[in-house]
């Protein structure tokens, strides 16, 4: 996503990427962030999410205006949480 850079910031607790046109979400990268509370990813080019790519600190998280379908979502979004249209 962002060429590792995140993993320099882990105390991080939100972080906002909306507008970037990002096609993709790096699970190692957000998986560094141990205390990412809210993550913006609001009007991007996202059309699949792999639900280990979120931190378990995570609590809020926007994915409106993204090419996302309720089928990529499905009962793997389990133990994360909801998100935000």
């Amino acid at each position: 996503m962002i060429g590792g850079e995140l993993a320099l910031l882990s105390q991080l607790t939100e972080l906002h990427l909306y507008s970037n046109l990002l096609t993709t979400i790096n699970a190692t990268e957000l998986k560094a962030l141990h205390l990412l509370q809210k993550l913006n990813l609001r009007n991007n080019q996202i059309a699949s999410l792999d639900p280990a790519a979120f931190p378990t600190s995570l609590t809020e998280l926007d994915l409106a205006c993204n090419k996302l379908t309720v089928q990529t979502f499905g009962s793997a979004m389990t133990g994360t949480p909801s998100p935000s249209y």
